[in-house]
Parts: structure tokens; sequence; C-alpha cells
């Protein structure tokens, strides 16, 4: 993804517990822990909140973030 990577952290692993496209995508950063990507992960509440590594996009100003959705598309691919 390159200068359009989304997260403040370098690298994890993405990873979708569901079936036929549709299930929670969870994103697993290097120290382990597993944060929530999209609604179904979220209210499972079985993930930590993705906030705090959800990169600013300074180029559309103060506190809004850097678009988070083609890690979401990417991950409902996976749910097998």
């Amino acid at each position: 993804m390159g200068k359009k990577w989304p997260l403040t952290v370098d690298s994890g692993t993405l990873s979708c517990d569901g079936s036929n496209g549709v299930g929670a995508v969870v994103f697993t950063a290097s120290d382990g822990t597993k944060y929530a990507l999209n609604g179904t992960a979220k209210s499972s509440g079985n993930y930590a909140d993705i906030r705090p590594i959800w990169a600013d996009d300074k180029a559309l100003g103060y506190g809004l973030k850097k678009d988070i959705s083609p890690l979401i598309d990417k991950g409902l691919t996976l749910c097998e």
C-alpha cells in the first residue's frame, strides 16, 4: 500500500473470522495485539480498538484519518 498505508505500525497480519465474504476483519500487529477493522469485529468485543494505531491523514486536516477501507476490503476476501 506504500504511502497510503493507513496504520502507524509498519506491518502485521490481516485475517477474517467468517465465511462467504462476511465476517470479522482483524489486523494483528507484530506485538500480537488483534485490532478490529470492521463493524462485525468491533461488535464482537473480542478485539482492540483500531484507533490508537490508525494514522492521521495530514492532507485532509486535523483529526481525519487515512482511508482504511482497502484493508477491510482485502480482509473480507479472506473470509472463506
